[in-house]
């Protein structure tokens, strides 16, 4: 039982999910979105609650 179809690692996962983020990344940098990039910029306020929980604790 030989299987021909090459499974991806999880390094391999982890790279090409690593190389799908730095695109989406630069993309966004880019203002390439547009409209959508706004979308992915949502999770603001998450950012700001997770600042003010370090400044308390």
């Amino acid at each position: 039982m030989h299987n021909t179809i090459k499974r991806p690692t999880f390094g391999d996962q982890l790279k090409v999910a690593g190389e799908a983020t730095a695109k989406r990344l630069k993309a966004m940098d880019a203002g390439e979105f547009g409209s959508s990039s706004g979308q992915l910029h949502q999770p603001k306020p998450f950012r700001k609650k997770a600042s003010n929980e370090r400044r308390t604790s």
